[in-house]
């Protein structure tokens, strides 16, 4: 009977032994997992990184289709003699005009691409004649008259008083172009509220025609468009420089 109890207390202490060394052996394994579960997750880790990065790319300007589209003048000079032709191809963002005018896209973003317009005579526009720009960083001060005028036919008659104020103006040169980056301010007048929004331009010389420079304005006219959400820091900028380099001169 000793030699029974003597036996069962011997297996006892040795499994207690036994399950006592096991402990440490199961936590460095769990420990062991961890460290390599973290090392097997930091690819991961990485790739939703670069997703998120990618995604925040595209978020910046979900609506951007680059919808394509032709854009072109004849440049007569005094005596309606035929100088040239201005011919391009290029992107609009989702949604390109019904005709050669102001286009809204499917966000706030309002475009316009247009030649620097036509001479006056007595007051009035004279079609015969083109307007003839002395250099490509003045395209956008002389140009704005008809950005003007297309606004005006554009915008119900709950819109006046337009102009444009420029702030900073720089030459670029994209795709072997030469070109005008302008920014600034865009004012009007709302019924009888005065609003601004900012603007961002490019003047081109597509070398078709000398002193004859065609430009694409973006505006963001948020404001007019309260039932959409307002455009992102940064929207128009990205628009006008994707228009700027989608631009091909067509011989």
């Amino acid at each position: 009977m000793k030699r029974k109890i003597l036996l069962m207390g011997c297996i006892s202490a040795l499994l207690m032994g036994l399950v006592s060394c096991g402990q440490p052996a199961s936590s460095e394994g769990t420990e062991s997992v961890v460290n390599s579960s973290a090392s097997e997750t930091v690819p991961e880790t990485e790739e939703k990184s670069n997703e998120t990065s990618e995604e925040s790319i595209g978020e910046d300007m979900p609506y951007w289709k680059g919808v394509r589209d032709l854009f072109v003048y004849d440049v007569y000079t005094t005596g309606r003699t035929y100088v040239g032709r201005v011919s391009i191809n290029i992107d609009y963002p989702s949604l390109k005009p019904t005709s050669f005018g102001w286009a809204y896209q499917l966000d706030p973003a309002y475009i316009f691409v247009t030649d620097p317009g036509f001479t006056l005579e007595d007051g009035k526009i004279n079609i015969n004649e083109n307007v003839m720009v002395e250099s490509l960083e003045d395209t956008f001060e002389v140009t704005i008259p008809q950005i003007c005028r297309y606004l005006k036919s554009d915008r119900n008659r709950r819109y006046s008083n337009f102009d444009f104020v420029v702030e900073t103006a720089e030459p670029v040169t994209i795709n072997d172009l030469s070109m005008y980056k302008y920014t600034g301010i865009h004012t009007y007048t709302y019924e009888e509220e005065d609003r601004q929004c900012n603007f961002v331009a490019y003047s081109v010389d597509t070398k078709q025609v000398e002193h004859s420079y065609l430009t694409l304005i973006v505006l963001d006219d948020s404001l007019s468009n309260p039932s959409l959400d307002p455009l992102p820091e940064g929207t128009i900028e990205a628009y006008a420089k994707k228009m700027a380099e989608s631009i091909t001169v067509r011989e």
